[in-house]
């Protein structure tokens, strides 16, 4: 513990805990400043998904739901993570936030883990979009080069509103 090995660790540990420190405040900092815009309130596509929603939503999910339209209210950048076990509604909540993206003339990529994951909320969201006049695609490894070429494109001409898929996005 007296060789000078030992004080060159702890200079360097001291050194790396000072930039970590740092970096966390500089990013903090970041998230506190405004992202610059608000999302538009609601309109008539929250109002037409709500009322479509099949299913009486939970006392998690109201709450889940108010609390990230509340912070789509706000100027400050979204720092919420919404988790729950299989069923309970996340993706509900996701594609009501998406819907107010949307009404606020902005494109929503839905970023899954697997392609698996990624399949499924295209189909969810693509069965609750769709009614609406709505386009949502996929981009994942299944698709062939040249649909993913053609989906990129029309994401570039906003002929797209979600755009679900894994790494690939």
């Amino acid at each position: 513990m007296g060789s000078g090995s030992w004080k060159r660790k702890k200079i360097l540990l001291k050194k790396h805990t000072e930039n970590i420190a740092e970096e966390l405040i500089k990013t903090y900092s970041q998230r506190q400043q405004s992202r610059g815009f608000v999302y538009k309130r609601p309109g008539p596509y929250y109002s037409a998904i709500c009322n479509s929603f099949p299913y009486e939503e939970t006392s998690g999910q109201l709450s889940a739901i108010e609390d990230v339209m509340t912070d789509l209210s706000s100027s400050q950048p979204m720092d919420r993570l919404v988790c729950g076990d299989v069923g309970f509604g996340k993706t509900e909540v996701a594609i009501r936030a998406s819907i107010r993206a949307i009404e606020s003339d902005m494109f929503v990529f839905v970023l899954a883990p697997t392609t698996l994951l990624a399949n499924q909320h295209f189909f969810s969201f693509s069965k609750r979009l769709a009614p609406l006049g709505l386009r949502v695609e996929l981009l994942s490894r299944f698709r062939t080069k040249k649909d993913q070429t053609k989906i990129l494109s029309n994401l570039k001409n906003k002929k797209i509103d979600v755009l679900v898929g894994t790494h690939r996005l």
